[in-house]
């Protein structure tokens, strides 16, 4: 009895709401996306978005003499910092009272709020513990109910049905390892948006033949007429790793940062290293995207999603996001933030750092047979350098917009300072027997209405060591690549798919960039 007591007078007297309403959007958003998200990128930022409301309880309760009136006042401003977002797409959802999700109309009534609190507070003469053990106990029920749910979503296969593709991976299973067939090296080289030739002559007026022409020399076979299957990055190559169609992916929607996050996942647990595995390769990750066993070798693409997906949901970060560029006529136009600056050199570095591994793994190959996935963030916006190889300021990069000049001239870049460089130190270096597969996962996606099917224009080169290319068609799409080489090369029977292009239409804007 005498416990019972004690904890009731605690929680009449103690704001461990200040704490608890946190941990409950915290473990709301871990189970929205369920073991998604990298919380190793945010756990500072997090501890720091935990300790501030403590630190204002008490400067404002020594400020105002009432510790309790400011734990009340904190609570309410902790709960619009944490569930702003649910309460605007709340309105946004209600026909009646869709006319207040307008920040013009919303924020006013939020101001006008806070201060009738403040007002109500500096009248009310209470000690407030029935609120204070109320709301203790109430948010303590929702927390305990949260962890059971993340403990549930961990005794399920919850897990699995983040797999925009088949999660039973049947290829893998059905997969018999071929002990007589030769294994060469495989480079699978991603240029990321790189438009193929037919449509940068018709839409760019710009004759990418000689590209072609210098990979020809080497002996590739160039499929002039391929395609994606799909037009984002994260879905294309979820795809073609995983030797077919996204079957869980619904794309007649809105897609948001929990779908690439899931592309991610489907990546990461793609039916062709899997294969590769068991036959024996070794797996070098110079990509974007994790893979089991073979992590990235590369510095971090991306980290921000888990930003985005946490504390970007806050009232400020979410007020930033979708009025902020209000703002931007007011901020000097000849500065960058670092955090901007950072993320340029990141990029570059990232670029240097798959070039460079691509060709150590030439000179100095595993003992096993690899599989290399290289991935160039280009001739894909954003804009870093211009057609000699200069680059671009910061600044530049930073404010212009996607354009058709600045992105040719960035292929352009691609083309004398990557590509045909990258081919020719292969070539040169490569101790072993190799197939080379470069393609694009789309093409440019920035075309006037009416030319959404452009964006599917990829290019695709492929290198056989036997020179052997009668089983690769001018039309191939992507989905099918990894079908031929598998079957070429290690005596598999898959059947070739369908070419189908799913336009992934209806985007969110603020991820528009992948």
């Amino acid at each position: 009895m005498m416990n019972i007591r004690l904890i009731k007078s605690l929680l009449q007297k103690y704001p461990l709401f200040l704490l608890t309403l946190p941990l409950i959007f915290l473990i709301q958003t871990a189970n929205h996306y369920f073991r998604l998200l990298h919380w190793e990128y945010i756990i500072t930022d997090t501890l720091i978005y935990l300790l501030i409301p403590f630190l204002l309880y008490f400067l404002l309760g020594k400020l105002s003499g009432s510790y309790p009136k400011s734990g009340v006042f904190l609570f309410v401003l902790v709960y619009i910092f944490y569930y702003f977002h649910v309460l605007y797409e709340w309105l946004t959802e209600l026909p009646v009272l869709a006319f207040m999700a307008h920040y013009i109309v919303l924020l006013p009534l939020i101001l006008a709020g806070i201060i009738l609190l403040l007002v109500y507070l500096k009248k009310k003469k209470s000690n407030f513990q029935s609120f204070y053990y109320k709301a203790n106990i109430i948010l303590i029920v929702l927390l305990v109910a949260g962890i059971i749910q993340y403990i549930f979503l961990s005794l399920t296969d919850t897990l699995k049905k983040h797999d925009q593709a088949n999660p039973l991976k049947p290829l893998v299973k059905s997969f018999v390892t071929c002990d007589t067939c030769k294994m060469p090296d495989i480079y699978f080289i991603i240029f990321d948006g790189y438009t193929n030739t037919k449509t940068l002559n018709e839409e760019f007026s710009y004759d990418n033949r000689f590209v072609e022409n210098q990979l020809e020399k080497k002996d590739f076979f160039i499929a002039r007429h391929s395609k994606s299957n799909y037009n984002f990055t994260h879905m294309s190559i979820g795809s073609e790793l995983n030797l077919d169609y996204l079957i869980n992916l619904k794309t007649s929607r809105q897609f948001y940062t929990k779908d690439f996050l899931q592309s991610y996942y489907t990546v990461y647990h793609n039916e062709l290293c899997a294969i590769l595995k068991k036959q024996g390769y070794v797996i070098n990750n110079y990509s974007n995207f994790p893979i089991e066993d073979a992590p990235v070798k590369i510095t971090p693409h991306l980290t921000e999603l888990t930003y985005r997906s946490v504390l970007g949901q806050t009232f400020f970060n979410k007020l930033n996001r979708d009025i902020g560029w209000h703002l931007a006529r007011f901020y000097p136009k000849e500065k960058i933030s670092k955090a901007k600056e950072k993320k340029i050199d990141d990029d570059i570095t990232r670029m240097n750092e798959v070039f460079n591994g691509i060709v150590a793994s030439a000179k100095r190959p595993p003992s096993k047979p690899q599989f290399l996935y290289g991935h160039f963030l280009l001739p894909h916006e954003t804009f870093y350098f211009d057609s000699s190889g200069n680059t671009l300021s910061k600044l530049y990069t930073t404010n212009t917009p996607i354009n058709k000049k600045d992105y040719l001239n960035q292929l352009v870049f691609t083309n004398k300072f990557l590509m045909l460089s990258l081919v020719d130190s292969v070539f040169k270096y490569s101790v072993r027997p190799f197939i080379m597969i470069i393609q694009s996962d789309h093409g440019y996606r920035s075309y006037e209405p009416g030319k959404a099917h452009l964006e599917f224009e990829n290019f695709s080169a492929f290198y056989f060591p036997d020179k052997d290319y009668k089983s690769v068609s001018d039309t191939l799409s992507s989905v099918n690549t990894f079908r031929i080489i598998l079957n070429k090369y290690f005596d598999q029977h898959l059947p070739l798919l369908q070419d189908s292009l799913i336009n992934l239409s209806k985007r969110n804007s603020y991820l528009d960039s992948f």
